[in-house]
């Protein structure tokens, strides 16, 4: 399995009392913004130290690791124990996928992701987190990363574990 593919795990422990996953639910880019801004929170509470910590693709499978866990385990207990450079990689992830849905309502495009018609509403806010930071928004080229971000602290200040305040 691809971890792209990891929120389809997510979604079949939701309907694991069913014999298959139910339709899925076409989703246009609006629709897909505004569901993954409910999880917008997650990072809010640490946005300083995560903009403090350089952005550094040596923390993606750190990143990778806490999603999957998110997959498996439908929370977020691991993630108060990841590194400032791990929030900062899920943070442009989430950024990214952000501007990608955006940019597809501007394009006019009718569908962007799916999600299985039934899941509650955090479940679909997780659902499209993994689908996205997992997926599309996985790499980031860094030449899209302002300059003065990439200069930030040396890559010792996003080792450090940050905590929610």
């Amino acid at each position: 399995m691809e971890l792209r593919d990891a929120w389809c795990l997510y979604c079949e422990d939701k309907f694991s009392h069913l014999e298959a996953l139910p339709d899925l639910e076409a989703l246009n880019p609006r629709q897909t913004a505004l569901i993954l801004f409910e999880n917008a929170s997650i990072f809010t509470a640490r946005l300083a130290e995560i903009k403090r910590a350089a952005y550094n693709t040596n923390f993606d499978d750190e990143a990778d690791g806490a999603l999957i866990w998110l997959a498996r385990f439908d929370n977020f207990e691991l993630w108060e124990k990841m590194s400032a450079g791990s929030w900062r990689v899920m943070y442009e992830r989430f950024s990214y996928a952000l501007i990608v849905a955006a940019a597809n309502e501007i394009a006019s495009t009718d569908v962007i992701a799916h999600l299985p018609v039934g899941l509650d509403q955090p479940s679909r806010a997780r659902a499209l987190l993994l689908q996205f930071l997992l997926g599309g928004a996985k790499t980031i080229d860094p030449r899209l990363i302002a300059k003065h971000q990439r200069e930030g602290l040396p890559d010792l200040q996003s080792m450090k574990p940050i905590r929610k305040n």
